[in-house]
């Protein structure tokens, strides 16, 4: 599928569950892996994560996320609240969804729109830079959060 029809399926889906998001153009996609490398990754493997993204870009190839990744990591069990956290428990209005593809947008997503649900169907990286909170949900639906 290609990155246009990702964006378009992704669109239609957030629209029919009512949720309200924006589609961020390059430039924001770009400062926000930035962001996330300064924030997440430890510094060590900045240069090796944002390699990672020049491949996915290049390839097409997803993005290992979880090998670079770092901070208190926990596995989660109970899904209800996940997006609740990662929104600082109310404190932020919005987090940025960052797919598993380099070259797909991000989407920054309104947290008062989302429910509880939507995790368990939608693997990607959901961060909110200010809280230092992200969430990976994997593609096997392996949920694992990430604080700094």
């Amino acid at each position: 599928m290609s990155i246009e029809q990702r964006i378009r399926k992704t669109s239609e889906s957030l629209r029919q569950r009512g949720v309200t998001f924006a589609v961020l153009d390059n430039a924001q996609t770009d400062a926000l892996f930035q962001r996330v490398a300064e924030v997440f990754v430890d510094p060590e493997g900045q240069d090796a994560f944002r390699g990672e993204l020049r491949r996915s870009r290049r390839r097409g190839v997803p993005i290992a996320y979880e090998r670079y990744l770092q901070g208190k990591l926990e596995q989660e069990v109970d899904t209800s609240q996940l997006f609740r956290w990662v929104c600082g428990n109310g404190t932020v209005d919005r987090i940025c969804r960052l797919d598993y593809y380099a070259a797909a947008p991000a989407i920054e997503l309104v947290c008062s729109t989302l429910d509880s649900n939507i995790e368990t169907s939608w693997p990607g990286f959901f961060v909110e830079i200010d809280v230092r909170r992200a969430l990976l949900v994997t593609v096997d639906r392996f949920r694992l959060r990430y604080a700094r």
